[in-house]
């Protein structure tokens, strides 16, 4: 096979893979993402059990990795869903304490343990893998005539 042969299936692939995405909706969209978050909501919780699990025992608040959720912004206005999602802390003193543990104060050095795992390898390819193994569920679906 020559360039030129390689260039046109390349080429066909690639129109085919973006008729597919085009026809998909916000919510087969927002499944796919919701997939990944899923990971990383997991890996957040286990990583902040790993590091910060403290013996504190906070009647209120509870734990930090126990607030662990995902959430799906939606416009204001409008009351729309985008097709993202949010994975954090639902409770605002958890987010601003593992705010503070993240990126240092003046009197607390820097973990960056939060930032370390959105950048870390190992968990972007497990996020990949469950969004695209989403992803062949509708295709499939798709392709069966739902």
């Amino acid at each position: 096979m020559d360039a030129l042969d390689l260039g046109d299936a390349l080429e066909q692939w690639l129109q085919q893979k973006a008729k597919q995405t085009a026809n998909m909706s916000i919510v087969d969209k927002a499944d796919i993402v919701n997939a990944g978050a899923k990971v990383f909501e997991d890996a957040l919780r286990e990583e902040t059990n790993k590091k910060h699990r403290s013996r504190h025992n906070d009647r209120v608040f509870g734990h930090a990795a126990d607030h662990i959720g995902r959430w799906q912004p939606k416009d204001g206005a409008s009351g729309i869903r985008f097709g993202s999602y949010i994975v954090g802390w639902d409770n605002k003193y958890h987010a601003m304490n593992v705010l503070r543990i993240n990126d240092g104060t003046k009197k607390l050095e820097a973990d960056h343990f939060v930032t370390n795992l959105r950048h870390d390898d190992s968990v972007r390819a497990r996020i990949l893998r469950a969004e695209r193994a989403k992803y062949e569920q509708i295709i499939a679906k798709k392709k069966s005539g739902d």
